[in-house]
């Protein structure tokens, strides 16, 4: 009778129910785990960024050899394992708005006068130190200006 009727609908809400949650926790680790390899795969601006990146810090001698690393990158554990851990800390939205410069698209102008002070006033290669091979006439055809001394 009524007995088995009650003892048939505990059980099988019990059997609904943990189904269903069983289904919600596999829907949210699958979730997940889409989030989270979607992050780990840059799309393919951001490697076009990450290449420029790489392409401008060598060119400019801003890499962690030179003694600066990015804001982004772990400078805890490099720094623990370096000699030194004198490194120039450059910004990552500062370093993103080079890059763009650098490819002729939008920059934020803050961020890169920001980069400007920051690489100038610590690179040994700055104008004022850098000696050219024919000590400095090539730059800006200096030979050909007169002088109004």
């Amino acid at each position: 009778g009524e007995g088995t009727n009650i003892g048939f609908a505990i059980i099988a809400t019990a059997v609904v129910g943990t189904v269903l949650a069983v289904l919600a926790l596999v829907g949210g680790g699958y979730a997940l785990f889409r989030y989270s390899n979607k992050q780990d795969i840059p799309d393919a601006e951001e490697h076009g960024l990450s290449r420029s990146t790489f392409l401008l810090r060598n060119k400019l001698m801003i890499t962690s050899e030179d003694g600066y690393k990015l804001s982004s990158e772990n400078t805890r554990w490099s720094a623990y394992w370096s000699q030194t851990n004198d490194y120039i800390i450059l910004n990552k939205h500062e370093m993103e708005a080079a890059v763009r410069l650098s490819r002729l698209e939008r920059f934020d102008m803050t961020s890169f006068d920001s980069f400007c002070i920051l690489v100038s006033g610590n690179n040994e290669y700055t104008s004022d130190s850098f000696s050219f091979p024919d000590g400095g006439r090539s730059r800006a055809g200096l030979e050909e200006l007169p002088s109004h001394g």
